[in-house]
């Protein structure tokens, strides 16, 4: 109990400094560097949840974001059907998506959304490309194959970058590609995939030769730069991680003439987004979690007010370098190289010294309130910690403090 409110009482008294403070990290997890740290965008007395999430699926959400969650609204009514309206607008707008593209919400996880697009826009006769390297890529095939859809797997080693040149020799050996997925960010390893040079690559290809593109960008929306995705038929993601909101609203972005091509190939009835889509366009509500939309309308706000895609993508690559720095000063080892891994997470390796336990210093962390990630790696033993969410340098100034205790206490 006693440590407990020191914690707090600790965070209390840094939160009460001035916005903008210099902390010196001494005898901590940076090896004595100075930074200039702002205080994180949380009140005193938001402080008894504790809890921050660098966690992969899960991020932190801010006070004013619960707070709008609060508001009891019926689906049926106007202000719901301004409220998606609006949403979808602020949705399309964070990528600059131009008119010819449209956005529907999907009560669900980003998951649902993605096998919402998978299984309503795959004719039965259709196949489909999975370029993969991880257990994003390997859902992809999960919900392909589970519907019965002919998968083409291509495949990559856990911590090798995706070759477009592969990607281009298998599109041109294999006869009757008609789709291609691919993730945004292989969360198991931490890797931001191509999808750049893979766009420009399938735009260089005769028109008939171009398989309909399905982009997975549930953990890269609205936290680095989707100009690619304007050439992109299909692109998924959720009110939450880039975003900032609850859980619970799969969202899908979409080419308007590639949709109206898929009226008759849907497998399923509540995951057909298509017909979602154009009862919501009538104003007509299916199921939609209102609380959910308040929340993410909320978040989408606070995305505007900081300064859109780029300044989330700046505070992102902040948190996570620093995140690496830190990491690194305490002996940590990264798996991947800096050119090639995302903002969002990173993956490091277990310790080598024989004191090492994975469960106890996860289970340290979260007496500590830091929640973060085991490994999802096949061939190494590793874990993994978020950048992205409702966090600032403070938040991984903290975090590595708690790292370098627990570190401290464990002896490895």
């Amino acid at each position: 109990f006693f440590g407990i409110a020191a914690m707090f009482s600790s965070i209390a008294r840094r939160v009460a400094q001035p916005r903008y403070t210099v902390l010196r990290v001494v005898p901590s997890a940076c090896g004595g560097r100075t930074y200039t740290t702002e205080a994180p965008p949380v009140s005193v007395s938001d402080i008894p949840s504790g809890r921050k999430l660098h966690a992969i699926g899960t991020v932190s959400t801010s006070p004013a974001v619960r707070q709008a969650m609060l508001h009891e609204l019926g689906v049926r009514d106007q202000e719901v059907v301004d409220l998606v309206s609006g949403l979808k607008q602020k949705v399309l707008a964070t990528a600059a998506f131009p008119d010819s593209y449209d956005c529907v919400l999907l009560e669900g996880s980003g998951t649902s959304a993605l096998e919402s697009v998978i299984s309503t826009v795959i004719p039965k006769s259709g196949k489909l490309l999975v370029i993969r390297n991880g257990v994003e890529g390997a859902l992809l095939k999960q919900i392909a194959t589970i519907h019965n859809i002919e998968v083409v797997d291509l495949v990559f080693e856990e911590d090798q970058q995706v070759d477009i040149e592969a990607v281009k020799e298998k599109l041109s050996s294999t006869s009757g590609i008609t789709h291609l997925a691919m993730a945004h960010c292989e969360t198991s390893n931490g890797m931001l995939l191509p999808w750049a040079k893979l766009a420009e690559m399938i735009q260089g290809l005769p028109q008939d030769k171009r398989p309909v593109l399905i982009a997975d960008t549930r953990d890269t929306y609205a936290g680095t730069d989707l100009s690619w995705a304007h050439s992109v038929d299909f692109v998924v993601t959720s009110s939450h991680r880039g975003l900032q909101g609850p859980a619970g609203l799969g969202l899908v972005i979409f080419n308007k003439e590639s949709a109206n091509k898929c009226e008759n190939t849907k497998r399923t009835v509540s995951l057909d987004f298509i017909s979602q889509w154009k009862a919501q366009a009538a104003g007509l509500q299916t199921s939609v979690p209102t609380h959910i939309l308040s929340g993410t309308h909320k978040a989408l706000v606070e995305l505007e007010e900081e300064g859109g895609w780029e300044k989330r993508h700046e505070r992102y690559e902040d948190n996570r370098s620093l995140l690496v720095l830190g990491m690194i000063s305490m002996g940590f080892k990264t798996l991947l190289k800096k050119d090639v891994r995302s903002n969002t997470t990173t993956t490091f390796l277990h310790p080598t010294t024989p004191t090492w336990n994975w469960e106890k210093f996860s289970s340290a962390m979260l007496a500590r309130n830091f929640v973060i990630s085991e490994g999802a790696l096949t061939g190494k033993d590793s874990f993994r910690i978020g950048s992205v969410g409702h966090l600032v340098r403070y938040d991984i100034v903290l975090l590595l403090d708690a790292v370098k205790a627990v570190k401290t206490k464990l002896k490895f």
